[in-house]
């Protein structure tokens, strides 16, 4: 994952370098392969981003990313199916510098305007500046797997991946608890471990919601709406059985496959549920059958997690699936009585929210990832 920020002055007012990077900055648990910022003449539009590299590892690919001197992009995501479009926009006279989602991203956006959306297969929260029309836009994918906040008042607009980077701000601007929100959040997770809706617990801090964008333009006059809903794009497969179970598995095959590219190793985590084991079990006859995409890091590990003494433990389960497919297997220990406070306190820190899920089983695979040096899952 990767994390960006942004400042739109309304009032004349300039934006500071100081105050843009300790912004930026708040997120580096996010991106600690690079950092970068950009602040426009006027000094009143400032974005910043923290890279995590994971498609084309070179410096080329850093954010902001610019193209023409007018439009300058950061981006948290992935486009899965980019090498497609990239293929699509080079037959319209683009040309590329990097081999990076992120420049297919930037010049689908100056292609296609916000209908670019339609084309990506992905998950994503983008933010792009058009310098030459002074225009903000905004955008996060269909179903939100990557979170996106703003907060907007009669000064400034300001975005940000994360809720806890607005603390970060100047003092005269940072958002005030709402206490209100936050109790009535934690009443709402009794019946469920997810939070719904536009309110965050920061006054004036709100959510963009999955399928949402935002524009912004030279007058600063805000047009949010929805590009995305899944019920109006939904279609009936027609056929026999046989072709119905043709049509998903080729679906199936297809949606693990470009998940696989990737230029850093990759790994996956196995609870031996029917979900991740038929992940792990597609990509092992992918590979088997020699058909995953030339840039795809193999061979990858499963992380397991076993719940210790737990009564339904799937840890068999799952090591059953890796030695069936093969994949090297790492099984995790989980025993939530040897958690320490600053642990169960970093867990908090990085939900940013009150749920009903304890977190742990998650920070321990992730963590053990991580030890491994292994960027993606």
């Amino acid at each position: 994952m990767c994390g960006i920020v942004g400042i739109l002055e309304k009032n004349n007012k300039e934006i500071t370098v100081d105050e843009l990077s300790k912004f930026r900055d708040s997120l580096s648990h996010r991106g600690p392969d690079n950092s970068g910022i950009f602040i426009n003449k006027k000094k009143n539009l400032g974005l910043g981003h923290r890279r995590l590299s994971i498609i084309d590892l070179t410096n080329n690919a850093n954010q902001p990313l610019v193209f023409d001197n007018r439009y300058y992009l950061v981006f948290n995501g992935e486009i899965y199916n980019y090498q497609i479009i990239k293929k699509e926009l080079r037959e319209l006279g683009h040309k590329f510098i990097t081999s990076s989602d992120s420049e297919v991203l930037l010049k689908s956006y100056i292609q296609w305007g916000e209908n670019c959306q339609f084309k990506f297969n992905g998950m994503w929260a983008f933010a792009i500046w058009d310098d030459l029309k002074k225009k903000l836009f905004l955008s996060r994918d269909r179903f939100g797997v990557k979170p996106l906040y703003f907060q907007n008042n009669n000064h400034s607009f300001i975005f940000s991946s994360e809720i806890k980077s607005f603390m970060k701000l100047n003092n005269d601007r940072i958002p005030k608890f709402d206490d209100k929100i936050f109790i009535n959040q934690a009443q709402n997770y009794t019946n469920s471990s997810y939070s719904f809706g536009e309110e965050t617990f920061l006054e004036n801090v709100k959510e963009l919601p999955p399928g949402h964008q935002i524009e912004i333009n030279s007058n600063f006059m805000i047009t949010k709406k929805i590009w995305w809903k899944t019920v109006d794009n939904l279609y009936e497969v027609k056929g026999s059985d046989d072709y119905i179970k043709e049509q998903f598995e080729n679906l199936l095959f297809d949606a693990c496959n470009l998940r696989m590219i990737s230029d850093v190793e990759i790994a996956t985590s196995l609870s031996g549920g029917i979900d991740s084991s038929s992940i792990v079990a597609t990509i092992a006859e992918l590979r088997n059958k020699n058909k995953l995409y030339n840039n795809t890091q193999v061979p990858h590990a499963n992380y397991i997690l076993n719940y210790v003494g737990e009564k339904d433990n799937e840890t068999n389960f799952a090591v059953d699936v890796s030695n069936f497919t093969k994949i090297k297997p790492k099984v995790i220990q989980l025993k939530p009585s040897e958690f320490s406070e600053s642990e169960i306190k970093k867990i908090i820190f990085h939900q940013e929210e009150v749920t009903g899920d304890d977190g742990l089983g998650p920070w321990q695979i992730y963590k053990n990832m991580n030890n491994d040096n292994i960027k993606i899952s």
